[in-house]
């Protein structure tokens, strides 16, 4: 469950401005590979990373829509983690079922 609740602070940190992009698809990268997730969880974080880097690189095409795409993509990756906060640590294992539920079906378009 710690992965998710740190996708949901991650969330909490990037839509305020307080993190850049760069440190959360880092982030994400790492917790694909270490964190307890789902596969289909897992497939959603994978190559983020890299696509930052290859975008970041110029080889996705001008740099400034390929980070917003991958900036759109993080948002609503990071989007179905947001219920989970400090502020509602009790609901955490109702919401975790919830969450994964909405990734695989993303995961299965």
């Amino acid at each position: 469950m710690s992965a998710r609740v740190v996708l949901g602070l991650l969330h909490a940190q990037y839509t305020a401005g307080i993190l850049p992009l760069a440190r959360v698809v880092r982030t994400m990268d790492w917790l694909q590979w270490h964190g307890n997730l789902s596969e289909a969880e897992a497939n959603r974080l994978a190559g983020v990373e890299d696509e930052y880097d290859l975008a970041v690189a110029g080889i996705r095409g001008p740099i400034v829509p390929a980070l917003r795409a991958i900036d759109e993509y993080v948002r609503k990756t990071l989007s179905y983690y947001a219920p989970l906060t400090f502020d509602n640590q009790v609901e955490w294992s109702g919401l975790v079922p919830e969450i994964v539920a909405q990734v695989q079906a993303v995961h299965r378009e």
